[in-house]
């Protein structure tokens, strides 16, 4: 494999991972993303890392030696098995983006009076008066996210009555500049073209393109 596209496999995918959630985290509103969607580009992201990184390679050496397309692609193949068993989680989980702390828990609850059976808050979330059926929900305050998962008998319809619900809702609630997208758009730049403008800059050439226009900024 030349350096070229190693580097490509390894950073592409991650790159737009980031581009992604910074979009996400952009504009005036909260963005609702089913979970399967959200945990594939997660594993797209990392998955070129981990396939095509150090620990990659380490592992096709290691196994193979000689590494070829055939082998790379046992690789690639047996990561996506693995995040295809840890997938199953994310089918009854939905994601919010772009949305604070204090928006989160009246439009859920209001979501949930619709609910037969009343739903009660508890520690992790809310569950309802039986005790079978209840939603995990984790604030992530930094990154302005929630993550809210369905437990209990026929998950599949309370995350579906909660995603509904919760893009209705949240059509009306306003979310102030996130400044967090700005730092995933800064990383996911970093992340593609840093390296590229590090090789640039090792020519000699380069090196001295740069110093006279920085040469002339000065001077002007």
């Amino acid at each position: 494999m030349s350096p070229s596209l190693q580097y490509a496999l390894t950073v592409g995918p991650l790159g737009f991972y980031l581009w992604i959630i910074a979009f996400w985290h952009s504009g005036q509103r909260p963005r609702v993303v089913n979970g399967l969607p959200d945990f594939v580009l997660l594993t797209l992201g990392v998955g070129g890392v981990l396939a095509f990184g150090p620990f990659g390679q380490l592992l096709a050496h290691r196994l193979f030696k000689h590494p070829d397309a055939f082998d790379w692609l046992t690789i690639v193949s047996s990561l996506g098995l693995v995040a295809t068993i840890l997938a199953r989680r994310s089918i009854h989980r939905v994601v919010v983006y772009h949305i604070r702390e204090s928006d989160v828990a009246p439009v859920l609850e209001d979501v949930l009076r619709g609910e037969p059976v009343p739903f009660l808050r508890t520690m992790h979330g809310y569950e309802d008066a039986t005790g079978r059926r209840g939603l995990r929900v984790e604030v992530t305050r930094s990154l302005r996210c929630v993550f809210i998962e369905a437990l209990g008998p026929d998950p599949d319809r309370l995350i579906q009555v909660v995603r509904k619900g919760l893009r209705e809702r949240l059509r009306s609630v306003n979310s102030p500049p996130n400044r967090t997208a700005f730092g995933f758009y800064a990383a996911s730049l970093a992340v593609m073209f840093a390296p590229l403008i590090s090789d640039f800059l090792a020519q000699p050439i380069a090196r001295e393109v740069l110093r006279v226009f920085l040469e002339r900024i000065r001077g002007g």
